[in-house]
């Protein structure tokens, strides 16, 4: 199940790109999965645990995976009990989560507005406010609240609000 936490919490992993560079192992890039997931978000192929083949910039090494790869990687992999930060993950990235928490509990945190799509249906728990939510419009109300309580107003100016009006419009 996926459980998130808008804001910080102890223990949260801020930069998944750089944890993926220094802690992956090479055989997490034999997973169908992972595959998959590199495939999809980045458009780019697994020829081994050590090359990545991309569209862009030819054969690489997986660091030149990008942030939001490596992070859901990095999500799908990591045995050590970290909070992964959602925030480093594009919205490309979110169906992703919601797959991956189906295979395994999830622990997430945000510090933006992710657009998991208007009707997707997902269980996730809000640990701020103890509350479960069962789609997407749900999950946007209990980000509404957090947002109105706790966020600080400079924050709010610059940014946030111009991305969460946009999604929120089309979700009353």
């Amino acid at each position: 199940m996926l459980k998130v936490h808008f804001g910080s919490v102890p223990n949260e992993m801020y930069c998944a790109d750089k944890y993926f560079d220094l802690n992956y192992f090479p055989e997490w890039l034999d997973d169908p999965l992972v595959k998959e997931i590199i495939q999809d978000v980045d458009k780019s192929e697994v020829i081994s645990g050590y090359a990545i083949k991309s569209p862009i910039l030819g054969v690489v090494s997986p660091e030149w995976l990008s942030g939001g790869t490596k992070a859901l990687i990095c999500m799908y992999k990591d045995e050590n009990g970290f909070v992964f930060n959602g925030t480093d993950c594009g919205d490309n990235c979110a169906k992703w989560i919601l797959e991956i928490s189906k295979i395994k509990d999830l622990y997430i945190t945000f510090h933006h507005i992710m657009d998991f799509g208007k009707d997707t249906e997902f269980e996730c728990y809000i640990e701020n406010y103890d509350i479960t939510t069962r789609n997407y419009k749900e999950f946007l109300e209990q980000f509404t609240r957090y947002v109105t309580e706790v966020m600080p107003w400079n924050t709010l100016k610059y940014g946030i609000l111009e991305r969460y009006d946009s999604i929120w419009s089309w979700s009353k």
